[in-house]
């Protein structure tokens, strides 16, 4: 898990949950809301003291995103000595970074034909 969330982070809302609250209450991190007809974030918090935060469960569990890099580095040298006292040497360090990132976004798509609403979720 990397870089999820609007803080980049599950661990900001864990830090700044109020003491004495339950926090298995959150553990269901998703409601159905009637008026849209899907599911959404369940967290009753809000901002938490001006920080925007959110569920942690719904960004580990919703907001997921894959990272995978491939580095790599390889050093090499040569020296040459001409004389005693006087060498030429030449050094090479290629670097090779590739990163892949893939976001995966639950959404849902809400069709209207003829009055009728149809849902389908992506």
């Amino acid at each position: 898990m990397v870089s999820q969330g609007q803080y980049f982070n599950p661990l900001t809302s864990l830090y700044l949950f109020p003491r004495g609250e339950d926090f298995s209450d959150v553990a269901v991190y998703e409601r159905y809301d009637d008026l849209s007809g899907v599911n959404t974030q369940y967290w009753p918090y809000g901002d938490l003291g001006g920080v925007s935060s959110q569920n942690p469960y719904w960004i580990m569990n919703r907001m997921n995103r894959e990272n995978d890099r491939r580095r790599y580095k390889l050093a090499a040298s040569l020296q040459y000595n001409i004389i005693e006292g006087l060498n030429v040497q030449g050094r090479v360090t290629p670097k090779v970074n590739t990163p892949k990132n893939s976001t995966q976004v639950r959404s849902v798509i809400l069709l209207v034909q003829k009055g009728d609403i149809k849902k389908k979720t992506v």
